[in-house]
C-alpha cells in the first residue's frame, strides 16, 4: 500500500490514531514518511526505521523518518536486487 497526502494542516491526534490502526491492520508492505512523536515511536515501534536529517524551506533543520513494516534488505534480495 502506497500512501502519500499532502496535507495543508496537520492532522489532530485522532487522525493520526487511525491512519495508525489503518497501517498496522495493513497485510502487505508499508512505507510511511513523517516526523518523530511519541504516538509514531510508540505505535511502529516494531517497524524497521530509517532517519535523515532535512532541511525546510526556512533552512531549519528537520529529521525526517522512514517507518517500515519489512526489512528493507530481504526485500531487496526477494526483488534479486541484493
Amino acid at each position: 500500500m502506497f500512501l502519500a497526502r499532502r496535507m495543508k494542516r496537520r492532522f489532530a491526534r485522532r487522525g493520526h490514531e487511525e491512519l495508525l490502526d489503518v497501517l498496522l491492520a495493513h497485510k502487505g508492505p508499508v512505507l510511511l514518511s513523517g516526523y518523530d512523536s511519541p504516538l509514531y515511536l510508540e505505535r511502529l515501534r516494531h517497524w524497521h526505521r530509517e532517519e535523515a536529517v532535512s532541511y525546510s524551506q526556512t533552512a531549519s533543520r528537520k529529521t525526517e523518518v522512514l517507518w517500515m513494516n519489512f526489512e528493507p534488505e530481504e526485500q531487496m534480495r526477494m526483488a534479486g536486487i541484493g
